[in-house]
């Protein structure tokens, strides 16, 4: 489904996914598995519309010292989403949370942003591209010091109790959060129609 950021930001809550597609060689890389190359999480603190994610991806003026609400900084970090959907060179889509939002998850969600804000990007190459593949589990581990992106995503999911942290939160690939994927059907399974991701809406 195709719209624009104009008509979808009144709507867009904390917890909504945003999917990223670039257009350079890593984007390439990655997406070689899936069609998508990078992703983030919603936060939504009033009027404002921020992006949590966790990325190397660097763009505007040159800081000598970055801090993790700048786009200069490398790793887990908070931007607002127009800043990243003006810079960002790719495509973009949303799949948004519906679920009954009560002060109690905006709580948990900023413990989870004081806990994760400012950890390094993930530091070893093979998790990357692990989480992507089946039949490599003999890698993965749970790490918390570092985060990419689909990790951290899982990781805040799992924060607000709709994903199992049985599965470690680096297991988790493009693939699960898309539509009729692993998270839908947990998700069902777990809760019905009561916590459930809409359809992929288009805005870049």
């Amino acid at each position: 489904m195709k719209t624009t950021y104009e008509k979808i930001r009144p709507f867009l809550q904390t917890g909504d996914s945003v999917f990223f597609r670039g257009k350079g060689f890593v984007s390439d890389f990655i997406a070689f598995f899936c069609k998508w190359s990078h992703y983030g999480k919603i936060i939504r603190r009033g009027d404002r519309v921020l992006l949590l994610e966790a990325t190397t991806l660097v763009y505007g003026k040159h800081n000598d010292n970055p801090t993790p609400y700048s786009s200069r900084f490398k790793g887990v970090r908070l931007l607002p989403f127009s800043k990243v959907l003006k810079e960002y060179n790719g495509r973009i889509g949303i799949r948004r949370l519906s679920m009954i939002r009560t002060g109690y998850y905006d709580t948990l969600a900023e413990d989870f942003i004081k806990r994760e804000i400012g950890k390094p990007y993930e530091r070893h190459a093979i998790e990357l591209v692990s989480c992507q593949i089946d039949n490599v589990d003999w890698y993965k581990k749970i790490d918390n010091a570092d985060r990419f992106c689909l990790e951290l995503g899982a990781a805040f999911d799992m924060n607000w109790k709709i994903l199992s942290s049985y599965t470690p939160a680096n297991e988790y690939s493009f693939a699960d959060y898309l539509e009729g994927g692993y998270v839908d059907e947990h998700l069902m399974f777990n809760f019905g129609n009561d916590v459930k991701y809409l359809p992929m809406e288009m805005i870049k």
